[in-house]
């Protein structure tokens, strides 16, 4: 319901049809491809390959402080766009569901003409902080607390990562086979053999004193993260399910 609400009021119109949000549809991006900001900010629509619904990423924008001016303003901050993204490892091609292909045909409407996916009406790069008292003002009219815009892409992605690792990688299939040695008496898997994941599932512990639903328990972007994690899970043809741990005292 909270999901619904945040895309809702990131897209938003006036009576007359304007957006009140210009670049609204770029929360919803972010929200369902889990990329970072500054990966946004670079994203061109040569990105995008809308016949096959996936967005490459292989670049990034990081904000550095400008050298040559002393004070701490926001205006002595500038951007660089780099040729990769934050990691060498996050050059990557994501699926597009439904409503981010959605939100990329909106955007292009408003910002088709420009090289840059998210940019002003003159084609330059938008600030991100600009982008960020975007997502802040969202989550005031939704009555969302606690939700960074780095919300939207953290938390659970440790145990999609893990899951690739487990798959891909022997020597980490080996540390985790010498871990669960320890717990259990017979040979749990053998790590020279690479996995098959539909007969591996990722189970995510929860640990929380608290009753009632899941829904209840986690934080709005918590959810969402999850909600992103399982769709990956499922592409990688992995089961997954969560377990709540009761706290005790």
């Amino acid at each position: 319901e909270e999901i619904l609400k945040y895309i809702a009021e990131a897209t938003r119109l006036y009576k007359t049809g304007r957006p009140v949000y210009r670049l609204g549809y770029a929360l919803v991006i972010m929200l369902f491809t889990g990329i970072r900001q500054g990966e946004a900010l670079a994203l061109r629509w040569t990105d995008v390959d809308f016949e096959n619904k996936v967005v490459n990423i292989s670049r990034n924008f990081i904000i550095t402080k400008n050298r040559e001016k002393l004070s701490d303003a926001d205006t002595n901050y500038i951007m660089i766009e780099k040729n990769r993204p934050k990691t060498i490892s996050s050059i990557r091609k994501i699926p597009l569901n439904d409503k981010a292909l959605n939100a990329l045909t909106e955007i292009k409407k408003i910002n088709g003409e420009h090289a840059h996916i998210l940019s002003t009406k003159v084609g330059t790069v938008i600030n991100p902080r600009n982008l960020y008292r975007m997502h802040e003002n969202v989550c005031k009219k939704c009555n969302i607390k606690g939700c960074g815009l780095h919300s939207l892409r953290h938390m659970f992605s440790q145990g999609k990562v893990s899951a690739q690792c487990f798959v891909d990688d022997e020597m980490f299939r080996k540390q985790v086979l010498e871990i669960a040695n320890e717990k259990f008496d017979t040979q749990v898997f053998d790590y020279k053999i690479k996995p098959l994941s539909q007969e591996f599932e990722v189970v995510y512990g929860i640990i929380d004193s608290k009753t009632g639903s899941l829904n209840e328990r986690l934080p709005f972007f918590s959810l969402v993260n999850l909600m992103l994690t399982a769709i990956e899970l499922e592409r990688m043809h992995f089961k997954y399910s969560v377990c709540i741990i009761k706290r005790l005292g």
